[in-house]
């Protein structure tokens, strides 16, 4: 723990970090209008006792690829940083050199399971150097963003049962504790 975060920890009462700690999740589904494609981002975040954060994102995409068909890509990031309580509002410190990005897999949500294998290596193997494209931009997209906001804070931290809420920008978000 660096010796600024010492020192503002000793500032302010544990009530909103003790019940910050844990895994909270917060699902976002969006529909690009113009492609048609439909993102789901699941995101993980850990608040640890050490004040330590990961941030997990899964990132499933189910566009239309040739002769129309359904593909669900699926890709997953992981940050790590720092955290500290600060009245009603979280400090979040990413450390975006920590940040890792991988292609999960695919799959193809209109065929049944016995032809599923098939069809991911015939479509990994045709488009592979395509995915591996794909994750080298998030992961430059998602370290400049990281970059950015690092520093940044959740505000208004509202508890009701295993949810919070907070304001994030300017939006409020709401996250459902999963552990």
């Amino acid at each position: 723990m660096t010796l600024l975060l010492s020192i503002l920890l000793s500032f302010f009462p544990p009530a909103l970090a003790d019940s910050l700690l844990g895994t909270w999740q917060r699902i976002l589904v969006t529909t690009d209008e113009t492609t048609g494609t439909q993102e789901t981002q699941t995101v993980l975040r850990t608040f640890a006792p050490d004040h330590a954060l990961t941030e997990t994102v899964v990132y499933e995409q189910r566009v239309r690829w040739m002769n129309d068909e359904t593909v669900l890509l699926r890709f997953r990031s992981t940050v790590s940083g720092q955290w500290v309580a600060n009245g009603r509002d979280v400090l979040l410190r990413y450390f975006h050199r920590t940040l890792e990005v991988r292609y999960e897999d695919v799959s193809f949500p209109d065929h049944d399971v016995a032809v599923q294998g098939e069809l991911r290596h015939a479509f990994e193997k045709k488009n592979g150097k395509y995915l591996r494209n794909y994750v080298d931009t998030m992961r430059n997209v998602l370290r400049n963003y990281f970059r950015r906001n690092s520093g940044s804070a959740i505000l208004d931290v509202a508890f009701q049962g295993q949810q919070f809420t907070a304001t994030l920008g300017d939006e409020v978000v709401a996250f459902q504790r999963v552990d």
